[in-house]
């Protein structure tokens, strides 16, 4: 029977109090004063929207004046807020020093979100002992996730001696709190007579509890309670209703049992076959030496039949490590279903050790040929970051591929990390996305039109990290800091080759009605590249070819193009480099392996350039912020200066600060530069972009 994994998940706020909903302005006053819990809930209020825009900074500002009162749930807070990255840098270690401060206060939550960090080594060393002294603490307070993974550590044997008796204690504190995934482990602990008598039918009386609860789990191994009749009358009508439930909860082992239990009931409804009332029925048997004559004989289909069957204990003893070993003879002939239960072992650690990588290598060889779980998984793997970094961009793709096929949890899962993904950006912002100066003449950069252009998930090539937030967060300052009108400012991501000749087409068009009064903004983060040939750089659109210039946009004829219009200044930053490296470092899969020095292209027309790296450097990201590192200096500026900083002097600042950066977080250059064009005068670096 299959038992439940501990949860190991954050507890993640404090709720806010009932006071609180009625009104943020209610707690403010007391709160300037120094009442540390109106300061709590007004950092609560920051924190969820109530009353007042969510705003993580002041949340984490509000939760940290009351915390240094000794406040206990406000020093929670300013815990979760450092643990997650929310208003603060991320940072565990203080995670743990605020977490101890509630925790030895009493405060439950907090003695919770410790044992977390001591099981998962995070911002401590791992220590299951006191993991498990934390939980402990706080089930005493009768938290239920608490006394549930407290039995898991006990039940498991991690880092303490095994104690099945405690953990189905544990267990049933956590079930008697309406803890869900107790109600499994407590059917597990009776259907094996561990920790308490062997007893079937309290089994299927906790599977059946936690099943109409939509555990995925409980619901499969209550369906082996009715195909067998252990515990309840022998149902397969019942078992395929409760099987059909597992598989669309995304619990793979069901689908065996789902054919299996199937075929059960086509042989009961036909009196020539003889009925069998055991799992391990003398057909199971029969089927697994039919599998094991063609398998022996190197038959791929019959090879991961024989996994299966070992796995399940269909028709032989049940033994995870044969499992894995016909899996694998099945897998490396290719047969896609083998490959995805091989990922599947590797995964969950089931007859070898666990492994994610070797999970993500085995699914991505089953995925390739269209196996659309095996896709669903490779997402799962991005999502959570196991054995790849975290990538909610390849998460959702590979769920858009998998639910393109008709898969039911595909498709929940792409739903989710959707949500999730916006969730995050919204809580781990950087400082240059929130308190975007507001222009004090709003639209009164009414002769200005812009073109914004945040090339990051590319078809061809590696993605950009941050580009797509690097154009939106810069067109709000282009609108609101500049006062651009927002009709006049056009936003553009992972734009095409030719979305990019259109919106060029569309400054001409601006300009052309302007009278020479109007003013360009043209701004582009994405791969650049050079022609390895004569060294000339181009923009790649998100369709392009590292390898194809011709899928390309010349940097020549985007100078020319803004170049003869009729504008009165143009002003271009290109967060881009055009040596053929990527972002976050090493080549484009296309380019050769050394970086190129791109030949600059001198400016057309009353133009300045601003270029985020020069020669054969690479144009960084600053993972911290969430932008690349040009553009969060461009950006940064912009919200000092309320964007009344000339061209000139932005220019020394971006070159100053992002060399210095660049120095520190990669240990290597990269040095902005400034061009201007001979048409718009000496005296360029007075002019202001407001």
């Amino acid at each position: 029977m299959r038992r439940q994994w501990v949860i190991i998940a954050l507890i993640i706020c404090s709720t806010l109090s009932a006071a609180a909903q009625e009104g943020f302005a209610k707690f403010y006053e007391a709160a300037k004063k120094g009442d540390a819990k109106a300061q709590n809930e007004i950092g609560l209020c920051y924190d969820q929207g109530v009353g007042v825009a969510k705003d993580a900074q002041q949340a984490f500002l509000w939760y940290s004046k009351s915390a240094a009162q000794n406040y206990p749930t406000a020093q929670y807070n300013v815990g979760v807020c450092y643990y997650y990255g929310r208003g603060v840098a991320l940072s565990y270690e203080d995670a743990v020093s605020w977490y101890r401060k509630a925790a030895n206060q009493g405060f439950a939550q907090a003695q919770y979100n410790l044992g977390i960090c001591y099981m998962n080594g995070q911002g401590v060393t791992q220590n299951y002992k006191q993991a498990l002294y934390w939980y402990l603490q706080a089930g005493k307070q009768d938290l239920p996730i608490a006394n549930y993974n407290a039995g898991m550590v006990y039940y498991n044997g991690w880092g303490v001696d095994k104690d099945v008796s405690k953990a189905f204690a544990l267990f049933q504190k956590a079930a008697d709190k309406g803890y869900v995934p107790a109600y499994n482990n407590l059917g597990v602990c009776y259907k094996a007579g561990e920790g308490v008598h062997q007893n079937d039918e309290q089994a299927a009386y906790w599977y059946q509890k936690a099943a109409d609860h939509n555990d995925a789990i409980a619901q499969d191994n209550l369906a082996m309670c009715y195909v067998t009749g252990q515990g309840v009358k022998q149902d397969f009508a019942q078992a395929v209703y409760w099987l059909e439930k597992s598989v669309a909860g995304g619990y793979e082992p069901a689908k065996g049992h789902l054919a299996e239990t199937r075929e059960k009931m086509r042989n009961q409804d036909n009196p020539a076959v003889p009925q069998k009332k055991t799992a391990t029925s003398t057909t199971q048997g029969t089927k697994f030496n039919r599998y094991i004559t063609a398998a022996q004989n190197g038959d791929a289909a019959a090879q991961n039949s024989i996994g299966v069957c070992y796995f399940d204990g269909n028709g032989v003893e049940k033994d995870e490590e044969k499992a894995v070993y016909w899996f694998r003879k099945s897998a490396e002939q290719g047969h896609a279903h083998a490959q995805y239960n091989l990922g599947l072992r590797h995964y969950y650690g089931q007859g070898v050790e666990q492994d994610y990588k070797k999970a993500m290598q085995w699914f991505q060889k089953a995925a390739n040929q269209g196996l659309s779980s095996a896709m669903n998984n490779i997402g799962v793997l991005y999502k959570n970051g196991l054995g790849v970094e975290k990538d909610y961009t390849q998460a959702i793709a590979w769920f858009k591929k998998a639910a393109d096929k008709g898969n039911k949890k595909a498709k929940e899962n792409l739903e989710k990390t959707k949500i999730q993904k916006a969730e995050e950006k919204l809580t781990n912002v950087s400082d240059v996305d929130v308190l975007i100066p507001q222009s004090d003449n709003p639209n009164s950069n009414k002769f200005t039109f812009a073109v914004i252009i945040g090339n990051e998930a590319y078809a061809n090539e590696a993605d950009v990290p941050y580009a797509e937030n690097d154009a939106l967060v810069f067109k709000e300052y282009v609108e609101k800091t500049l006062g651009v009108p927002e009709k006049q400012i056009r936003v553009l991501a992972n734009a095409t080759l030719n979305n990019i000749r259109s919106a060029v087409r569309w400054l001409k068009q601006a300009m052309s009605i302007c009278g020479g009064k109007g003013r360009v903004i043209f701004y582009y983060a994405g791969h650049g590249i050079p022609d390895e040939e004569t060294n000339a750089a181009y923009l790649l659109p998100a369709d392009g070819f590292g390898s194809d210039i011709e899928s390309a946009y010349s940097l020549k004829t985007l100078y020319a193009e803004l170049g003869k219009m009729d504008a009165d200044r143009i002003t271009v930053f290109l967060d881009a480099c055009f040596s053929g490296t990527k972002r976050e470092g090493g080549m484009l899969a296309s380019a050769r392996g050394v970086a190129l020095k791109a030949k600059e292209q001198a400016p057309e027309g009353k133009m300045v350039v601003f270029t985020a790296a020069q020669g054969s450097e690479t144009a960084y990201p600053y993972k911290e912020k969430r932008h690349g590192m040009f553009t969060y200096y461009l950006l940064k500026k912009l919200q000092e200066t309320r964007g009344t900083v000339s061209l000139g002097e932005l220019g020394t600042y971006l070159t100053d600060e992002v060399k210095r950066q660049s120095f520190i977080e990669n240990d290597k250059m990269q040095t902005p530069t400034v061009i201007s064009s001979p048409a718009i005068g000496a005296n360029w670096g007075k002019l202001q972009l407001k």
